[in-house]
């Protein structure tokens, strides 16, 4: 019986036939990812390539690159700068991408509810992430200048001392999670995204509706996101 059961399963299965419409809708999806695909491939993966391979060689930039294998490796734990590279990886990883995250889910959370003009506050959300580096970078200069900088006008303001911001290593890594966090627009259209769309039941399980919206960051659970996670 298991066996004619499964023959019959197997006979049920009606596989898509390649027909001509099947292979334009195919032609035109690949057209409209193509210049992803040609930037990633570029300009990130070709990137990636080029720097293991010159891992793997003695080159000086005026001779011929001379393969040596695994022998650079080991001169990096030797290498201060390493270390000094890795630490500050670490704290940008671990005190930065959850910062950001959970900015992003609170601007979700916030600009999912029945607001006046919630339409333009989406928008100014989500416009930074779209801004020109050059002109993010002009703009955080002018920022974090510390002679006539708005951050410094705004702690002078308060009373507080001013600070170097980027010009400090006491200060530039805080600096920078903090310039992040204007450019998490992609990360809220993700969390806005998965909260939508995510069942009701899904959110009547973990408490949502007797917890409300200040437990959300205990409750609330990773398979619910699952746009949140494929597109961080």
């Amino acid at each position: 019986m298991a066996i004619r059961s499964e023959t019959a399963r197997r006979q049920a299965v009606v596989r898509p036939r390649w027909t001509r419409q099947r292979l334009r809708e195919h032609v035109d999806a690949y057209i409209f990812l193509a210049p992803w695909l040609i930037g990633f491939l570029v300009f990130t993966a070709g990137p990636m390539i080029g720097s293991l391979a010159l891992a793997l060689t003695d080159w000086d930039l005026i001779n011929a690159p001379k393969f040596i294998g695994l022998r650079n490796f080991p001169e990096i734990v030797h290498d201060d700068l390493f270390w000094k590279v890795l630490a500050n990886t670490a704290y940008y990883t671990i005190i930065g991408v959850p910062i950001h995250l959970f900015c992003a889910l609170l601007a979700a959370l916030a600009l999912n509810q029945r607001l006046r003009w919630v339409n333009y506050y989406r928008t100014m959300v989500y416009l930074p992430s779209v801004t020109p580096a050059v002109a993010s970078a002009f703009l955080w200069q002018w920022i974090f200048n510390p002679d006539f900088g708005l951050a410094n006008a705004a702690l002078v303001a308060l009373g507080l001392p001013r600070s170097m911001w980027i010009w400090d290593p006491a200060t530039v890594k805080p600096s920078l999670i903090f310039m992040g966090i204007r450019a998490s627009g992609r990360k809220w259209s993700s969390c806005s995204l998965a909260y939508r769309t995510s069942p009701s039941s899904c959110w009547r399980r973990q408490g949502w509706m007797a917890l409300g919206h200040g437990h959300v960051f205990g409750t609330l659970p990773y398979h619910c996101c699952p746009r949140w996670s494929s597109t961080r």
